[in-house]
This record gives C-alpha cells, sequence and structure tokens, in this order.
C-alpha cells in the first residue's frame, strides 16, 4: 500500500528503510525526468517513477520548472501542467534551487477564479524584433520606387533596401533560448528562405504579477 505526497508515490517505509534512505543521495533531476514522470505516455515514465524510490529527495531548479511547465502545457495541456506546478510546489521531498535573483529569472504569475487556476507562468516574457528584407541578389521594386521618388525631391541617394519588422512576445527560460525560438519562428513562417534573410533581436521585458 502506497501514499501520496504532494504528487511523488512512496511506499510506506517501515524504520529500517528509514534508516536505509538516509543513505541515498539527493539526485538532481532536469525537464527530460519531469515530463516523463507526469506523462504516462512517455517511453521514460516508469523508469522516472522508479527513480523516486531511489533517492532521498529530489533537487532541480526554477528554470527546469518553467522550462517543465511549458512542455507540458504544449504537448498535454493546460491541467496536468498546472498539476505538475501545485505538487511541486508543496512537495517536502523537493528542493528548488533558485538560480537567480536578478528581476528578469523565473517568476510566478498567477489568476485565480473561481478557486481554479486559469493562469501559471513561470518564465520571463521576452519580445523577438524580427527584421526581413529581400536578400541582396534579389530585386526590391519597392525600394526602387521609393529611391526614384526620393531623387526626384533633390535627395542624393544610393540605394534603398526595404523590408518589414515583425515583434513578438512569448515566454523562455532565458535570453538564449528566446533567440533560439524566434530564429525558429525566422525559419519556419516569418521569413522566405528563397529570397528573403533576416536577424533577430531579443530583449526581456518585465510583467507584474497577476492579483
Amino acid at each position: 500500500m502506497g501514499s501520496r505526497r504532494s504528487g511523488l508515490v512512496r511506499p510506506r517505509a517501515s524504520g529500517a528503510d528509514r534508516r536505509h534512505r538516509l543513505r541515498r543521495p539527493l539526485i538532481f533531476v532536469d525537464t527530460s525526468f519531469w515530463v516523463a514522470y507526469y506523462n504516462s505516455r512517455d517511453p521514460r515514465h516508469r523508469e522516472a517513477v522508479e527513480l523516486i524510490h531511489d533517492a532521498a529527495g529530489l533537487v532541480t531548479t526554477n528554470h527546469i520548472r518553467g522550462e517543465t511547465w511549458t512542455l507540458l502545457r504544449r504537448r498535454t495541456d493546460h491541467a496536468l501542467a498546472a498539476k505538475f506546478l501545485d505538487r511541486t510546489e508543496r512537495s517536502s521531498e523537493l528542493r528548488t534551487v533558485f538560480v537567480s535573483a536578478h528581476p528578469r529569472c523565473p517568476h510566478i504569475r498567477r489568476r485565480l477564479h473561481g478557486g481554479g487556476i486559469q493562469e501559471a507562468e513561470l518564465m520571463p516574457r521576452f519580445v523577438a524584433r524580427v527584421l526581413i528584407r529581400p536578400k541582396a541578389e534579389i530585386r526590391d521594386p519597392q525600394g526602387e520606387a521609393i529611391s526614384g521618388a526620393l531623387r526626384s525631391l533633390g535627395h542624393e541617394i544610393a540605394d534603398v533596401r526595404t523590408g518589414k519588422e515583425i515583434l513578438v512576445s512569448f515566454d523562455a527560460a532565458d535570453e538564449r533560448a528566446a533567440r533560439d525560438e524566434a530564429a525558429r519562428m525566422g525559419d519556419e513562417l516569418l521569413a522566405n528562405p528563397v529570397i528573403e534573410s533576416y536577424a533577430v533581436e531579443v530583449e526581456a521585458v518585465r510583467t507584474e504579477a497577476h492579483a
């Protein structure tokens, strides 16, 4: 017969078992562990469950919790992601190490409605500025028209190249992850790789917790 504490299942321990557990190591767990543990369809789910029984306790970081929440929300559903967040907050067997005290580090924002969690965010918000323009070897009719108009007004113009700017707001674990995510957006959708090139600028923005 087992007991469930904060979502982490252990069998009831005898005195000898408790003394043996004191000699067991603390285990540092990353995002792949949490996703496997909370997603029963993950091929490593059973291994993750068994790992808990071999440890005196678990150690993770605020960044890993934030990344796990995002992955669970995307791969499963919001309810399971919120369940992960609540249980890891209450667990006496989990130690969360906050790797940075900087204002941009992951923080928790919640909005409660009718007793249920509607929103829970652990990661900082970023704004990606994606600058898109035609490649140098591609003709730019709009740029040519602007160049001609400026010359007709008496301006000495060597060349004009036009482009567009797209601003995207999203959450990411850190600036590097945000830059990688923005680059994938550019590759997969925002820019046409045949005729366009793009550059990415990423900036963290501070957000206030919702009451």
